[in-house]
């Protein structure tokens, strides 16, 4: 079951970013979801092709969807679909967005796909295999937290502006630098690869970071929650460290 998943969630990505690079950079018919989140025409269209695909091959599950939200029952496999991480890079023309699906049961990710449709690079991973990028195993990198480089995102509201703001001035005490690039999943995946040697998140959704996260596990990379906890996964937002086990620590004392 998980390899057909995976092929049919590999398939899926790849759909949505042909849609997404033929879109791109277009103007955009924008929309205000609500006083702090945007939401785009190819949004929509990447989400319907994503879950067309999904549902063909697997009529009976569920899913969890950023624009169209919850379908079906948790007690089913659930597919969480986030069909355009990065939309106001999209929509601003800064190519650095891309595509995250999840399949979810027992609330367990089995598996992860994220797709960068402007680099044409393609990550996966099981629950129980290693982490790849367009079919080459790839790890996380190791380095002190006084080198370190990390990304960073946020929710959208302003209880999650505030408290990032708060925490900035800490982690900048602990760590070289950091970069907020508006991709939660993207980012995740930069852990996986070492282009970054850490991600640390705030208020994030389930849809945002549940690909990219067992990605960057399977790729070597510790999670701590908020409260200083081992991550696992939960519907709810979710505030999350991630790297290597000495930085997770280092960036987690900062919650």
């Amino acid at each position: 079951m998980i390899d057909h998943a995976l092929q049919t969630a590999l398939r899926a990505a790849r759909v949505a970013s042909i849609l997404l690079r033929k879109n791109f950079p277009r103007t955009q018919r924008v929309t205000m979801k609500d006083q702090h989140n945007v939401v785009t025409s190819t949004d929509r269209a990447s989400e319907r092709a994503i879950l067309k695909v999904l549902k063909r091959a697997f009529p009976k599950s569920s899913s969890f969807a950023e624009e169209s939200g919850h379908t079906g029952s948790h007690s089913h496999p659930t597919w969480i679909v986030d069909p355009l991480d990065g939309t106001t890079n999209f929509s601003h023309h800064f190519p650095y967005f891309g595509v995250s699906i999840a399949l979810v049961q027992d609330d367990k990710i089995l598996l992860g796909v994220v797709a960068n449709p402007m680099l044409r690079e393609t990550y996966w991973a099981t629950a129980k295999g290693p982490a790849f990028c367009n079919g080459k195993r790839i790890h996380i990198h190791n380095c002190v937290p006084s080198r370190a480089v990390i990304s960073m995102s946020r929710g959208g509201n302003p209880q999650s502006k505030h408290r990032t703001a708060l925490l900035l001035p800490k982690l900048t005490k602990k760590i070289r630098t950091f970069r907020f690039h508006g991709a939660a999943a993207l980012e995740l995946c930069d852990v996986a690869m070492g282009h970054a040697d850490g991600f640390l998140g705030i208020d994030m959704q389930a849809y945002d970071i549940a690909a990219g996260m067992l990605i960057a596990q399977r790729a070597g990379a510790k999670i701590l929650n908020a409260q200083r906890k081992p991550w696992s996964f939960s519907w709810k937002p979710s505030s999350v460290a991630v790297g290597n086990p000495l930085l997770t620590k280092t960036l987690a004392s900062i919650f």
